[in-house]
């Protein structure tokens, strides 16, 4: 059986090592699917508005990506960094 050793301490919690580990998983597996969400509302955002998004990079150097999570900013520099 294991124990729980939580506490409230100086008005903070306290969990467990266990807890902790679930906590970090958890937070492990949203951040793997907001990658993947991201990934796959940029593809279909590149599909449709690609023209857009190269004459964006062309006159301003950067073009928006609106996605669920906000606006992707995606720079000349980025594309740098993918060619390389």
């Amino acid at each position: 059986m294991t124990e729980q050793c939580n506490a409230i301490v100086g008005g903070e919690y306290i969990m467990n090592g266990i807890q902790a580990e679930q906590i970090l998983n958890l937070i492990e597996d949203k951040s793997a699917y907001n990658r993947e969400t991201i990934r796959r509302e940029v593809a279909i955002y590149l599909e449709s508005k690609m023209a857009t998004v190269v004459d964006s990079l062309a006159s301003t150097g950067e073009a928006v990506i609106p996605t669920s999570y906000g606006e992707l900013i995606l720079t000349k520099a980025d594309l740098d960094l993918v060619a390389a």
